[in-house]
């Protein structure tokens, strides 16, 4: 059995199709299909049963398809390995460091790297922006060095962290709205009030909506926007209302945050995987980062 043959196998499960999986390989259908039943032949065992729309998984199909999405994982996490040990002996590279800032991050850490980069002038940062603030482990990027975001209070698998601060959602409101002098609010409360929401988010791990469907209800949204500050210019403005992590929009003075009674315990944390070697800007930001929080 040879990489390439997983590699084949991989595609064919993602398409159910030889011919799609052989169009996006760039290699010829006969190609991906001999692969098929060389691995068939090698283990004595059918692992797709052929339909009349593509193929299926038998049940030792999924078996060996489940395998090899740990290998692919572990393929990706040892050329990330490699890649950091490649960054460890150029001295160039070894002064970068790519933090990746969601929505909620970008809110309130920059105080924080603001210092780190006075505390270390000789590390570099990229801080690109990701499109979503709550981290589901499956979406971390493996270029990143760290990530700074919303998670939830359980242990990530291959991953570790440091807790910057507790957070959870909130009902974001005009000062002159109904609620705003409430002490907080519950999901049955604000089912029906009209709200904004950031678009592009996963529906399957789009917080707002997770927390609605607790409760057989689902948000009430009117309007969605990439833009954050169109979403605080229409609280302001009292067009609409929204549920966002506290940290996101306490700081603004112009905007009422209620918090919402069913919201679980979230924090804000620096996330990394912790089962590759990482460069010494990373090891100079953990350090620093673990004394900073500490002393808060």
């Amino acid at each position: 059995m040879k990489f390439f043959q997983l590699e084949y196998m991989m595609a064919v499960c993602k398409y159910g199709s030889i011919s799609k999986a052989a169009d996006e390989l760039l290699v010829s259908r006969p190609a991906v299909s001999r692969t098929v039943k060389d691995l068939e032949q090698e283990f004595g065992i059918e692992l797709f049963r052929r339909t009349t729309s593509g193929v299926a998984l038998t049940e030792a199909g999924i078996v060996f398809y489940d395998k090899c999405m740990k290998i692919e994982k572990m393929v990706a996490e040892l050329r990330t390995e490699m890649e950091a040990i490649k960054d460890a002996y150029s001295s160039e590279n070894d002064h970068w460091l790519n933090i990746g800032l969601t929505f909620t991050a970008r809110c309130c850490i920059l105080p924080f790297l603001g210092a780190f980069t006075k505390e270390c002038p000789h590390v570099r940062l990229k801080m690109p922006d990701i499109g979503y603030s709550f981290l589901d482990s499956k979406m971390f990027d493996q270029e990143l060095d760290v990530l700074i975001s919303l998670s939830g209070g359980e242990d990530i698998e291959g991953m570790d962290y440091i807790n910057i601060e507790e957070s959870g959602f909130v009902f974001c409101c005009n000062k002159d709205h109904p609620l705003a002098g409430r002490k907080s609010v519950s999901i049955h409360d604000i089912k029906d009030e009209p709200l904004i929401g950031l678009s592009g988010l996963d529906p399957k791990h789009n917080q707002t909506v997770m927390l609605y469907e607790k409760h057989d209800l689902h948000p009430n949204f009117v309007h969605e926007t990439k833009q954050v500050s169109s979403v605080k210019q229409m609280i302001k403005e009292n067009l609409c209302s929204s549920v966002q992590p506290r940290q996101s929009m306490e700081n603004d003075p112009d905007i009422i945050t209620v918090p919402i009674e069913e919201s679980e315990k979230i924090y804000l944390r620096i996330i990394w995987n912790k089962d590759i070697r990482h460069k010494k800007a990373f090891n100079d930001f953990i350090a620093f980062a673990r004394r900073y929080f500490e002393t808060k």
